[in-house]
């Protein structure tokens, strides 16, 4: 398990990253929905909401923001936006209770096709994060490419290509080693529930590439930086599977 500081900064890239995520997902299903409105006429828009408790406030009672939430003026104050094209609004409010959590399964890599696996599961419902470290993703690449470039040279050329790759490791040795300091992430995020508390997240990666991942688990919480609860952070190396001889 890593210290605080390392596990905050990942955090906060699983938030962005996760983000992001959402956006681009969001925007294909309007792109999808654009694609169908000639045979569907869409008449319903739903949009989740989170809102979390003021953090300087000396107590939080949830069952107020949920009043406020679901109150005439509140509904008045969307309607006047969403009325005319959208027509009159319907919200329900409830309070979402934060439970600890813990892994019940363990997160483990299984290799797959330009992709890892990863698996496992938590003890109450809330949010996994999981992420391959994108200096090792990038070395891969790399690796395989000047691999590519040597198995092509001449047998002098292929001399010179050792000594320079000879070089080039050390160098990887010194960016990985600086690396350490300011890791960067490629994550992706998962909701489980309480009637299934298994999850599953696929990871891409260069064929035959050797990826350092991490997964953490949260609270039901969509922001992890202020999540009640968390797991354990689990790390481990799972490679790809490797390229595919041509018949």
């Amino acid at each position: 398990m890593v210290g605080p500081a390392k596990a905050g900064r990942r955090l906060q890239d699983a938030s962005a990253s996760a983000e992001a995520s959402a956006s681009a997902e969001a925007s294909a299903s309007a792109s999808a929905s654009n694609s169908t409105n000639a045979t569907v006429v869409q008449t319903e828009w739903k949009i989740s909401l989170f809102v979390q408790p003021d953090p300087r406030a000396a107590t939080v009672d949830s069952s107020t923001t949920v009043a406020a939430l679901t109150a005439d003026g509140a509904l008045a104050a969307v309607n006047t936006v969403t009325s005319k094209d959208f027509g009159a609004p319907v919200v329900a409010a409830a309070t979402v209770a934060e439970a600890a959590v813990a892994w019940d399964a363990k997160p483990t890599g299984a290799s797959a096709d330009k992709a890892i696996t990863l698996s496992g599961s938590m003890t109450a419902a809330g949010y996994v994060y999981c992420g391959t470290k994108k200096a090792r993703l990038l070395q891969s690449e790399e690796a395989s490419a000047s691999a590519s470039a040597e198995a092509s040279g001449s047998a002098e050329a292929s001399g010179s290509a050792s000594a320079e790759a000879s070089g080039s490791a050390s160098g990887s040795d010194a960016h990985d080693h600086d690396h350490d300091h300011k890791e960067e992430w490629d994550v992706q995020r998962t909701k489980v529930s309480a009637d299934n508390l298994k999850f599953s997240i696929s990871l891409p990666g260069a064929e035959g590439a050797s990826l350092d991942w991490m997964c953490i688990g949260t609270s039901l919480n969509p922001n992890p930086e202020i999540a009640r609860f968390k797991t354990a952070e689990v790390t481990g190396q799972t490679s790809t599977n490797p390229k595919k001889s041509a018949p």
